[in-house]
């Protein structure tokens, strides 16, 4: 697989040229065959997303472990491998007490 040199997109080979479907670069597939491009692209994972208010989360019916008040509040991530399942994050919505559950 080869990538654009301008943005990185995979590239597209069509019957005379490539092409980049999102940038639009293209060349002839002659002057082209053979090139590997050198392009890395960096993604970066947030490890912990900040919320700006407590509403803005999902509620849940799950029991404190702590104080034992019947409402928290969850947001799940993909923090394993995707054959795994995602991990879950609560926090009480009366003592602030924070957990998470790997499924």
């Amino acid at each position: 697989m080869d990538f654009c040199n301008v943005c990185g997109t995979l590239l597209e080979y069509q019957s005379l040229k490539v092409v980049c479907r999102k940038c639009s670069w293209q060349c002839p597939y002659s002057t082209y065959k053979g090139k590997v491009s050198q392009k890395v692209i960096k993604f970066s994972v947030p490890v912990e997303e900040k919320v700006t208010g407590k509403d803005e989360k999902a509620v849940i019916d799950e029991t404190c472990p702590k104080c034992g008040h019947g409402k928290m509040f969850y947001t799940t991530m993909q923090l394993r491998s995707a054959d795994e399942g995602q991990t879950v994050f609560y926090e009480c919505m009366k003592c602030g007490y924070r957990f998470s559950v790997n499924n």
